[in-house]
């Protein structure tokens, strides 16, 4: 896995390029997101995390937590594109003040992420708890 470089880095390479802000855009984003995991609490409650369904709960939580950076990027008039545009936004978490256990918790969960979808790995079910349980915690401090 490729480490991530600074957001500006980022922006200097064209991967996030200045955009007009779109509050409503990122409004919809958040909603979208909320929605989502709502979603996914409300799947939990009449079936529980287990090992069969351990990646669609990394995956979904992947997709939501992306939804809100994404968001908050489009309010400060940033858009990601191109190669790199995930790593590109998971690194803009240092310049919203995460510490680095955490961005780089959330880059381990990209690129797991894309091991399911292109790799086919399986991931167990106390990794989907543990991603329930710090992507829950990075949401709040994203809102």
């Amino acid at each position: 896995m490729r480490p991530l470089k600074d957001f500006e880095f980022y922006i200097k390479k064209g991967t996030i390029r200045k955009v007009s802000v779109d509050e409503y855009k990122a409004k919809s984003l958040v909603e979208d997101s909320t929605n989502k995991r709502d979603f996914l609490s409300k799947i939990m409650k009449k079936m529980s995390v287990d090992e069969i369904n351990a990646n669609f709960v990394v995956e979904q939580m992947y997709d939501i937590v992306m939804q809100i950076i994404r968001s908050k990027l489009i309010l400060e008039g940033y858009k990601a594109s191109g190669e790199g545009a995930h790593m590109a936004e998971v690194s803009y978490l240092r310049k919203l003040g995460f510490n680095e256990e955490e961005v780089i918790f959330v880059n381990n969960l990209r690129f797991f992420r894309n091991e399911i979808k292109y790799e086919g790995r399986k991931f167990e079910l106390d990794y989907a708890i543990r991603v329930l349980n710090l992507v829950d915690k990075i949401i709040l401090k994203l809102k």
